[in-house]
């Protein structure tokens, strides 16, 4: 997923940086996870300031899971698919 919003897998009192431990709990609930990998999204950056954006880095990640079974991807990617995705704040 390309342009996820840092602050969603984040830990708010620990840093405003994706958390591998957050994203893992979020990603979890479809499967177990083989892989995963949490970086800035540094295209998503980019592509603001070629359109006139403000230039802050970091405010955007990109998450790439793997799943053990082809099964729990394409749950998770049935799930996802079409969707807005939205932070509920508890």
């Amino acid at each position: 997923m390309k342009g996820v919003p840092s602050r969603w897998v984040a830990e708010p009192r620990v840093s405003s940086k994706p958390s591998m431990l957050v994203t893992h709990t979020v990603f979890s609930t479809f499967g177990k996870i083989r892989n995963l990998n949490v970086a800035e999204d540094d295209d998503q950056d980019k592509d603001a300031d070629e359109n006139g954006g403000d230039i802050i880095s970091g405010l955007h990640c990109k998450i790439v899971v793997q799943f053990e079974k082809h099964r729990d991807f394409y749950n998770a990617l049935k799930v996802l698919c079409g969707r807005s995705l939205q932070k509920v704040v508890t």
